[in-house]
């Protein structure tokens, strides 16, 4: 009995060190909470076609604002998954507007955690959609 008492306290040790392995602050040097974290960060992606597009407006097609998303999650950090980085983001938002880029971008970055259990990450992108006149 002592034996499987030893073995389950090994078990949720170790968990919780793998768990807080991924406890680090991040950009922006916000430190997740110990037991329940919801935060959100802002992050900012500058371009050239940005530029391109201030110099010569009239080879671009203005088709909106529209916004795209991504994300990962871990459960138990033991099971890690999912792609929350910009570039999924950057093109889910491209694809729901038609677009070739994005300008005037700003990115959000939402962390949420309770204790070692589960962790979600979800970047969000919005921009002015643009489309290349042919």
């Amino acid at each position: 009995m002592k034996s499987l008492l030893l073995f389950c306290l090994l078990i949720v040790a170790g968990l919780l060190v793998v768990s807080c392995a991924g406890v680090l602050p991040g950009q922006d040097g916000i430190l997740p909470g110990v037991l329940v974290t919801s935060i959100t960060s802002p992050q900012h992606i500058d371009s050239d076609l940005a530029r391109e597009f201030s110099a010569n407006p009239d080879k671009f097609e203005i088709l909106g604002e529209v916004e795209g998303s991504s994300g990962n999650s871990n459960i138990l950090g033991l099971i890690a998954m999912g792609n929350g980085g910009y570039i999924p983001a950057l093109e889910d938002a491209k694809s729901k507007a038609g677009a070739d880029a994005l300008i005037n971008v700003v990115v959000d970055v939402k962390k949420m955690s309770v204790l070692f259990l589960f962790s979600k990450t979800t970047t969000t992108v919005k921009g002015l959609a643009i489309k290349l006149k042919k």
